[in-house]
């Protein structure tokens, strides 16, 4: 039994970087939604979204709010945040808005109440109606196959403000496939975002032998503000 539950939140995995479109993407997490949090992300030792919240919390300085979750899904990120800063010996009060494309996952994010508000965004298009006043950016798991490529980073600009801080974990592969260190140096040259300390970190942590299938698979975190 334990193995068979294993291979489905293998199976969930691959089937996400398996995602080629839009469509594809919002129709394979209305099925997902229900299940993400106990089939694969407990099961797999998923803790992308603790590192990733983390090295926000590494970084942040008290300007660097409210915050925008980009790809929040139901809130995992959101959730390691809230934990990390309640041990703060001066918690922040964290203000945070979740963004994603699907309803679905929107709708169990909601049921935990860690969100200011949440905002249903296609962000390969138009994303004007978002609030353009955010101190700092984050993303985990959104940045990989399927889902958002490096063209969307100088668009994620005008969420932000002067001295925004940007914490975005991209899938490593993903990283080096699709030319974000380009994307990244035109930005630096334009002037548009410090130089990036970038950091390779692991996604998995498994708990036990059986659900070790992916657990090389790495992040490459990118952490920079907004000039």
């Amino acid at each position: 039994m334990k193995a068979d539950k294993t291979d489905k939140a293998t199976r969930l995995l691959e089937g996400a970087y398996a995602i080629r479109t839009v469509a594809d993407n919002i129709e394979y997490y209305r099925d997902f939604a229900d299940i993400y949090d106990r089939d694969f992300a407990d099961r797999m030792g998923y803790i992308y979204p603790a590192m990733l919240a983390q090295v926000y919390m590494q970084h942040r300085n008290t300007s660097d709010t409210p915050i925008a979750d980009i790809g929040c899904g139901t809130g995992l990120v959101a959730e390691a945040l809230h934990e990390l800063d309640s041990t703060q010996s001066q918690p922040n009060k964290l203000e945070i808005d979740g963004v994603d494309i699907s309803t679905e996952m929107l709708d169990a994010a909601r049921q935990k109440s860690l969100y200011r508000t949440l905002h249903h965004a296609d962000l390969t298009r138009d994303f004007s109606h978002l609030p353009d006043n955010f101190g700092a950016i984050v993303s985990a798991g959104t940045f990989t196959f399927g889902h958002l490529g490096p063209a969307i980073l100088p668009e994620l600009l005008s969420l932000g403000r002067s001295d925004t801080l940007y914490c975005i974990g991209v899938n490593s592969k993903h990283f080096i496939d699709q030319g974000f260190s380009q994307i990244l140096d035109d930005m630096v040259d334009e002037k548009l975002i410090s130089q990036p300390v970038t950091e390779i970190r692991k996604i998995f942590e498994p708990k036990t032998q059986d659900e070790k299938s992916h657990a090389d698979d790495t992040a490459t975190v990118l952490v920079y503000r907004q000039l």
